[in-house]
């Protein structure tokens, strides 16, 4: 075979950079967000993933994001609004692609359902503000504070 035959044959990944017109902060010239601009992650992730958006538009943008950190070290990740993202069911569902990954949820976690978030096995903690209450700091009430302390925690260790 000749040389211009073999190198048709050989793959080539394309070479992805950001369109030249979009801006680097991930929001349009407008100044509104826009999910089709360019994905674009801060800081030490930013130089591992600046792709356009219709390249990655039927990618799972969580998936992707979850990528790009592991790729850079992070495996521990706060989770927020645990709840309202789809609660332990999400979390189930990246686990298997992400098996590694250890969250702490916030974001609807109350001491009636912490036991139940804690027993997944991706959870590492979970955060509240049922632990410590606004109204408790206000009046400086730490007999209060500790008292809710030690309620969640007899409530955890018989879930």
């Amino acid at each position: 075979m000749n040389s211009a035959a073999n190198s048709s044959n050989k793959f080539r990944a394309p070479t992805l950079r950001p369109h030249p017109e979009e801006p680097r902060s991930g929001v349009s010239k407008d100044g509104r967000g826009d999910r089709a601009k360019p994905i674009v992650v801060r800081d030490g992730a930013a130089r591992l993933l600046t792709m356009r958006a219709e390249i990655v538009a039927h990618l799972d943008r969580v998936a992707l994001l979850l990528m790009v950190l592991m790729r850079i070290g992070f495996d521990t990740l706060k989770f927020f609004p645990a709840e309202q993202a789809g609660g332990r069911a999400i979390l189930r569902a990246r686990a298997g692609p992400f098996p590694d990954v250890r969250v702490c949820p916030t974001g609807g976690i109350t001491e009636a359902n912490a036991a139940e978030w804690l027993s997944e096995p991706s959870v590492l903690a979970v955060g509240g503000s049922w632990i410590c209450q606004a109204s408790y700091i206000k009046a400086g009430d730490r007999a209060g504070i500790t008292a809710m302390c030690v309620r969640t925690m007899k409530a955890l260790s018989q879930g």
